[in-house]
């Protein structure tokens, strides 16, 4: 028998809701404040992936609603630790920010599966696995853009500061479709 509970499941839909919204300002910040100049074909890709993160979100809130719980009662809880560069020109460090991202929520994702999986709700299972290929998608394509311009190899993650600012989750600021 599982451990589980719905609160714990609720409990992770709201850390992924914070978690795509925190993912959407870094790809919003990303597309607006790094200096693209010899990546513009980049900035296209950056912008519609950081509308699917918005939509991811408010999947994981219909999520919540149909359980029966408010968004602000469990996304308010998680502090989404994100990172980004100190110095938003660097390109590089901005993409590596995005990167980790979209794998911490790919790991989200598959405990959201699981739980989901454990308390019944085979619906979220369902959703939720379209919404893991998607940031598989995503990471796999900044991943790509870092190893075509600079080389990369693997997340070097020194030098990057907190996103705190751009993630906490505000009950009384709705986030707008981009």
């Amino acid at each position: 028998m599982s451990s589980y509970t719905e609160q714990d499941l609720a409990d992770a839909l709201g850390k992924a809701y914070a978690g795509e919204l925190a993912s959407m300002r870094a790809y919003q910040l990303l597309s607006r404040d790094v200096g693209w100049t010899t990546a513009g074909h980049i900035e296209e890709d950056i912008r519609v992936d950081a509308q699917e993160e918005f939509n991811h979100s408010q999947q994981y809130a219909d999520m919540l609603e149909t359980m029966g719980r408010e968004v602000s009662d469990h996304a308010q809880q998680h502090n989404y630790d994100a990172i980004v560069p100190d110095d938003h020109t660097d390109v590089e460090a901005a993409l590596a920010g995005v990167w980790y991202l979209e794998n911490d929520g790919m790991d989200l994702d598959q405990e959201i599966i699981d739980i989901a999986r454990a308390t019944g709700y085979q619906d979220f299972v369902n959703q939720v696995g379209t919404i893991l290929g998607d940031e598989r998608a995503h990471r796999n394509e900044v991943e790509e853009y870092l190893e075509d311009a600079f080389g990369w190899e693997q997340p070097d993650f020194d030098g990057l500061a907190s996103l705190d600012e751009f993630s906490e989750y505000d009950p009384d600021v709705e986030p707008r479709n981009l």
